[in-house]
């Protein structure tokens, strides 16, 4: 449970902007200059998280529902290095815990996000 209104890292590089945030009830998926983001409907209970990102278009699942997708134009991945960071929040008071991160190299279709997921 995240109270803090500022902006936290869920799963993401500060520095280059990519990632998974939360801010103020909001999965926010970052991808530099382009984010997507959906308002959760409920704060207090395991959420899965996954966050697609695949040539032109951004896509967020959670709990394997496709909730929101967006066309983008930009290629976010000019860097040569990324450090993801889990945290920090604001407030002492906020809790969230990471289970089961993977990181893949290329986009998993809506099938594979099932079957992982199960």
């Amino acid at each position: 449970k995240i109270e803090s209104s500022d902006i936290t890292p869920i799963l993401a590089d500060t520095d280059t902007n990519i990632g998974i945030f939360y801010e103020n009830k909001n999965i926010i998926f970052k991808l530099d200059q382009e984010s997507l983001e959906y308002t959760l409907p409920f704060i207090n209970k395991n959420i899965h998280v996954a966050c697609v990102y695949s040539v032109n278009t951004a896509s967020i699942y959670i709990d394997k529902e496709l909730v929101v997708s967006k066309n983008i134009s930009l290629n976010p991945f000019t860097n040569s290095s990324i450090s993801f960071q889990a945290g920090p929040t604001q407030n002492s008071t906020d809790k969230f815990l990471i289970d089961d991160v993977a990181i893949y190299t290329y986009a998993l279709s809506q099938n594979k996000i099932l079957k992982y997921i199960n």
